[in-house]
Order: structure tokens, then sequence, then C-alpha cells
């Protein structure tokens, strides 16, 4: 399947050597705004895998919740989500101890009366829930016009929404094919692309002079490197997190497995013992 996004991006006009003040700024608010971006999603993934601790720190801060073990959390989540149900702990040991002796395996023996009201109490419920099910079938055999009008409107409201969905689709394709913004649902292998961040030239820098700008020595090359990524002709290369190092080290040990190799002299002398 052919790219959409062009081999090679433009730069930013605040990117040049010499860039005017306006560009230079636009670029500097730009990476800014990135960064900030990049900070509130992995926020919202850092709550998302960890909600419990995510809520705690808002209260007591973060240095109160590294303090606290499994158990402490636990109870402060719930004190800050139930604040009643500490208060409600003793009436209900109460109210348990009060129904009667346990049986043997742990639960509540119940009389035949408590059986019987059981009964009939399920039979009550099961004939009102009949007669509510007729009642609301006979009501609806005059509701036909509001249901027709109702799916109308949905119809309207669902080609609305299929408009707004290919408006956002040719969007990101016209993005992807002029920039080169790759979609963030665009998974290749087990990574998705991720854009480096910008880069913002020193100013103070190239105001002394183009000899003294730093450059770094293997820029040329990281760039075609994310071109040929952003284009999908390599997988991304994945975040070095804990579990990728178990899963590379186990994908080491298996193929460090598989190519063990045996002599054949040795294989021989092992059939002799054999036998």
């Amino acid at each position: 399947k052919a790219s959409a996004p062009p081999a090679v991006l433009l730069a930013h006009e605040g990117q040049s050597m010499n860039p005017a003040s306006g560009a230079f700024e636009e670029l500097a608010c730009l990476a800014a705004a990135k960064q900030l971006e990049k900070e509130r999603e992995e926020e919202a993934r850092q709550r998302k895998l960890h909600p419990l601790s995510a809520a705690l720190r808002e209260v007591y801060g973060d240095q109160a919740v590294d303090e606290m073990d499994e158990e402490r959390k636990v109870q402060a989540y719930r004190e800050l989500k139930c604040p009643g149900a500490a208060a409600e702990e003793p009436a209900i040991a109460e109210e348990a101890g009060a129904l009667g002796p346990k049986s043997v395996d742990g639960t509540r023996r119940k009389s035949q009366a408590q059986r019987n009201r059981e009964k009939k109490r399920r039979l009550l419920s099961s004939e009102q829930l009949q007669k509510k099910e007729r009642k609301k079938l006979v009501k609806s055999v005059g509701d036909i016009g509001a249901i027709l009008k109702e799916m109308k409107e949905r119809e309207a409201w669902l080609a609305t929404r299929r408009q707004y969905r290919d408006k956002m689709r040719a969007n990101r394709k016209e993005l992807e094919a002029k920039h080169g913004v790759v979609p963030k649902t665009r998974v290749l292998g087990r990574t998705r692309f991720a854009e480096d961040d910008m880069i913002v030239p020193d100013a103070e820098a190239a105001s002394k002079g183009l000899r003294s700008m730093p450059l770094q020595s293997s820029a040329a090359v990281r760039d075609r490197f994310s071109s040929i990524m952003r284009r999908g002709m390599l997988p991304a290369l994945p975040e070095l997190t804990t579990s990728e190092i178990v899963r590379r080290k186990a994908k080491a040990g298996r193929l460090k497995r598989s190519r063990k190799f045996a002599s054949p002299l040795m294989k021989d002398n092992l059939l002799l013992k054999k036998k």
C-alpha cells in the first residue's frame, strides 16, 4: 500500500538559521503546545492505569500517597468516596449479630415461615411484572406515530454523524498527505509512530554567527529513519518499559535455546550409550 505522508517534510520557517522574530515565536508556541498535549496524554494514561492512586494524589499529595501501603490506600479511598461507610459498619455488625446463630458452613438458617414469605413474594413480583408488561404492550399500540417520528429523527441524526465522520476522515487524509500527520490510531506491529519533539533553534547562538550554531551530528540519519517509520515502511521503535525489556529478554532466550548445536560425534556416542 502506498504511503500518504511525504518522504521529506518541509521545516518550519522558525527553524531556519536566521529566523524572523514572528516565525520564531510561532515555532516556540507550537513546540510548547505539543509538549503540553503530550504531558496531558501521559497524565490521562496514568490516571486510567492507576485511578485509585490518582484520586488520592489530588487530595493528599504525592508524598503522602507514596508513604501509604496498599491497605491504607484502599481505606483512604473508601473514606474519600464513601464518608458514611465507616460510621455504618458498627450498626451493620450489630444487625448481623441480632439475626441469629449461623449454621456450620457459616450461612444463617432460615425458618419455614421465612421460606414461605419469600416464595409468596416471588410469586407476587412475577405476577406484577406480567401485568406491567401487558399494560405497556397495550399502551405502545397507540404510540406508533411517536415511534415512527423518533425513528426518522434518529435516521437524520445518523446521517449527520456519517457526514461528520467522512469530513473528519478527509481532513486526516489531507493532513497526512500535506504535513505528514500520522493518525494516533494507526498501529504497525506492536507500536504506534510518535513524532519527535520539535527542534527550536538557539536564537542567542545564532546572533553570534552561523558558525556558533550547535548542530547534531546524527540529525540527517534520524530524520531518514523517522521518515521511513512515518510512511509505514518499518514498525516504530517501542518505548523502553519494563514489560518491553522482559519480552525482549524472553525472545532472546528462546532464540538462544533454539540455536543449540550438538556435534554428530556426540550424537553417535549418546546413541551407543542408550544401547
